[in-house]
């Protein structure tokens, strides 16, 4: 391979570069409306977890040479 394929075939052609944004809801429903006397439903929390992993490195990319033969 060339230094240039390796070079493209490690920056990912601009995946994942820029501002990005996450949004997360949730809905949670507590009692009812109709008849509210009936409903034995409660609503304590709701949790929502999440993780975002970021890797960054530095390469360079050098040439080898086989010197096994020598």
């Amino acid at each position: 391979m060339t230094k240039a394929e390796i070079e493209d075939a490690i920056d990912g052609h601009g995946k994942g570069v820029g501002e990005h944004t996450l949004t997360i809801s949730v809905d949670s429903e507590t009692g009812a409306q109709t008849p509210p006397v009936l409903c034995q439903r409660s609503d304590g929390g709701e949790e929502v977890t999440y993780t975002v992993d970021i890797m960054v490195f530095d390469y360079t990319v050098v040439p080898y040479f086989d010197t096994s033969d020598i």
